[in-house]
């Protein structure tokens, strides 16, 4: 055995947001089971340890999809939930200081040549980028060239005399205007304001997106000239990725279509809400480093659109296995539900924090995940608060002024 921390069922779930049982006796032992696709929730997944080798052995008696019809141990628990063989699932959480048993020759082969994650990479990559292929508009990951922004600039966008612009924008929004500069939108001069893109790794604008703001005009600087068709484009960095807050690993991150849902949602006081550079088009050439390996369980806002919903599949792709769970902003009224577009006309709509954090937990409860929120009290200063949300959840963060 290597060296390191005993692996148990309960760490394994604890990497995935999973509050899985523990091994002993009576209802401790037991719990609803992690795969989405179990037609049952009463608790019907069972954690115990072997008579022979007292190692912790798992199994659901009622799984409707065979994924743990037979008994499994901690790393083939890993390895299903990751949807990596049993030779990456062993080696991620060696490196991850837990004592796991040696390899055995051969194991975590696949059949007919490539192995783990690297071959399975290249199958779902191929599948999501042939079927999403009128939503994307460049090929490949990133851009042959990027383009930068001209710091001076920005700061004179920054800095120029205030029009009232970003004021009358805000009002209409159900925002304050002092709330959207702490968060880089700036006026761009006449009816235009620019959503600032900051990037994580320099802490230094580089992109902003453009939209009037009374008629749906958009475009990016920086951009190319006139005439030029070059491929270079500013840097597909996540709105808001630089404000990412991690506490723990059930902390979720919540990611959106559009910078004015973010700041919505995050106007509420909820914290690491992220949108994608050029809305769900985008969803194969963003920059997904910021959220990779820091969140494990990641919420989409979603449409009932075929396009979105594609897009949300590539997403998933991108994803290495971690809980994509799409959520739509709705709310009781009368015999059916209120359902809305975005989480901005959520928001006109009357949504406040617990309803947004309602709507994402009522998801996590029928996976039977664990999820602490992360959230600001707006309005006060100073100090420290604990919150709590809708029932189940747990929510923690600081007091804010903004």
């Amino acid at each position: 055995m290597a060296a390191g921390k005993p692996l148990t069922i309960h760490d394994v779930g604890a990497l995935f947001g999973l509050d899985l049982p523990q091994a002993g006796h009576g209802r401790r032992s037991r719990s609803k089971c992690p795969f989405k696709k179990h037609a049952r929730r009463d608790p019907t997944f069972r954690v115990f340890k072997s008579r022979k080798t007292g190692e912790e052995l798992c199994f659901c008696w009622s799984c409707s999809d065979g994924e743990t019809k037979k008994t499994s141990d901690a790393i083939t628990l890993y390895a299903t939930l990751a949807a990596v063989d049993r030779k990456t699932a062993w080696k991620r959480l060696r490196d991850d200081g837990f004592a796991v048993p040696g390899l055995k020759e051969g194991e975590g082969r696949e059949r007919g040549g490539d192995s783990g994650r690297e071959g399975k990479d290249r199958e779902m990559y191929a599948k999501t980028q042939k079927e999403t292929a009128h939503i994307i508009p460049v090929e490949g990951i990133r851009p042959a060239k990027v383009l930068p922004l001209d710091q001076a600039r920005w700061a004179r966008w920054r800095d120029r005399p205030r029009e009232g612009v970003l004021e009358e924008f805000a009002t209409k929004r159900g925002m304050d205007p002092e709330f959207l500069r702490a968060h880089g939108v700036i006026e761009m001069g006449g009816p235009f304001v620019g959503f600032t893109y900051v990037n994580p790794l320099t802490d230094l604008p580089c992109r902003v997106k453009v939209r009037g703001t009374k008629e749906k005009r958009f475009w990016v600087e920086p951009r190319l000239p006139a005439g030029d068709t070059s491929e270079a484009r500013a840097l597909d960095v996540l709105y808001l990725a630089n404000e990412l807050s991690v506490t723990s690993r059930r902390n979720p991150v919540i990611l959106f279509e559009g910078e004015l849902d973010a700041l919505a949602v995050r106007s509420t006081g909820i914290l690491n809400t992220i949108s994608l550079p050029d809305g769900y088009a985008s969803a194969m050439s963003a920059d997904l480093s910021p959220i990779h390996g820091r969140f494990s369980i990641w919420f989409l806002a979603t449409v009932n659109d075929k396009a979105v919903q594609q897009a949300v599949g590539v997403l998933r792709a991108r994803s290495w296995g971690m809980m994509v769970i799409p959520i739509v902003w709705k709310r009781p009224k009368g015999d059916d539900f209120e359902v809305f577009k975005d989480a901005n006309a959520a928001l006109l709509g009357g949504f406040r924090r617990d309803d947004f954090l309602r709507c994402m937990q009522v998801e996590a409860n029928e996976r039977s995940l664990s999820v602490e929120w992360r959230v600001e009290e707006v309005g006060v200063d100073g100090g420290r608060a604990e919150v709590r949300g809708p029932e189940g959840s747990h929510v923690e963060g600081t007091q804010s002024s903004l």
